[in-house]
C-alpha cells in the first residue's frame, strides 16, 4: 500500500473492561493487572512501518470528563464514545484544511431497549437506558438509529460529506458501526467492509485504490482465539 501511496491505519477499539475496570469483580481485575495484549501489540507496531492507533487514552480522558463512552447494557461504545474515538482518528488522518475546518456533531437523548449484556440475561425487553444518539455531523443528517440493520451490512458504500476529501475503505467489526457517520463526514466516499476477523482484502484495496485504508477491530480480538 505504501508503494501505491495508500495510507494504512490500524485502529484498536478498547474493550469496555479497559475503560471501566472498576465495574469488574476484584478477581478479574487482579487477573488482568499489568501489561496487556494491546500494550504488547502497540509496542510491536512501534517497531514496524505500520501506523497503529490505541483509542484507550482518548476514551479514558472522555470518561474522566464525565462522558458516557460505553453503553451500560451493552459491550459497545455510545455515539458520544464513538465521536471521541473519531476525534483521535481525525487528528491522525484528516489534518485541518481551510475549506473544512473542524468537525462538529449534534446529539439527542433517546431511550433504548437493553443491548447485548441485557440479551445475555434474556432481559432485553425489561431493561432500557437513555443513550446519546448522533443526529447530525457537519450539517449532514444521520438516519434515525445509526445502529440500524443496514449499518450492519457486510458491505456498505456511503457518499461522503466532503467532496474534496479522500476515498476511504474501512475494514471493521461491530465497533466500526457507530464510527460510520463521523468517517463519512470527512470523506469523499466511504466503503465499509465487515470481513468477520481482523484482516484486509489487499487485492480489493489495490483494485479500487482508496486514498486511506483503515483496519478497525476490538481489543479482545488480540486474544489467542482471534485466529480461530
Amino acid at each position: 500500500m505504501r508503494a501505491h501511496r495508500i495510507w494504512f491505519l490500524v485502529v484498536v477499539a478498547p474493550d469496555k473492561s479497559s475503560i471501566y475496570p472498576e465495574e469488574l469483580p476484584d478477581y478479574v481485575r487482579l487477573a488482568g493487572a499489568g501489561r496487556t495484549r494491546t500494550d504488547e501489540f502497540m509496542a510491536a507496531c512501534a517497531d514496524t512501518h505500520v501506523s497503529c492507533l490505541d483509542l484507550r487514552p482518548a476514551l479514558l480522558l472522555a470518561k474522566s470528563q464525565g462522558t458516557q463512552v460505553f453503553q451500560r447494557l451493552d459491550t459497545h461504545w455510545t455515539d458520544l464514545g464513538a465521536s471521541k474515538a473519531f476525534s483521535a482518528i481525525d487528528s491522525v488522518l484528516f489534518p485541518p484544511r481551510p475549506q473544512t475546518g473542524h468537525w462538529g456533531a449534534s446529539f439527542v437523548s433517546r431511550e433504548e431497549s437493553g443491548g447485548d449484556l441485557a440479551r445475555f440475561l434474556g432481559l432485553q425487553d425489561q431493561l432500557s437506558e437513555s443513550l446519546p444518539e448522533v443526529t447530525n455531523v457537519n450539517g449532514v443528517e444521520v438516519p434515525r438509529n445509526p445502529h440500524a440493520e443496514e449499518f450492519f451490512s457486510r458491505e456498505l458504500k456511503m457518499d461522503g460529506g466532503d467532496p474534496s476529501g479522500p476515498n476511504v475503505m474501512l475494514f471493521r467489526d461491530s465497533f466500526g458501526t457507530r464510527l460510520l457517520p463521523f468517517l463519512a463526514s470527512k470523506s469523499k466516499s466511504l466503503e465499509a467492509l465487515w470481513p468477520g476477523r481482523p484482516e484486509i482484502d489487499l487485492a480489493r484495496v489495490l483494485r479500487e485504490r482508496p486514498q486511506i485504508v483503515i483496519l478497525e477491530f476490538v481489543e479482545r480480538k488480540l486474544g489467542p482465539s482471534s485466529a480461530d
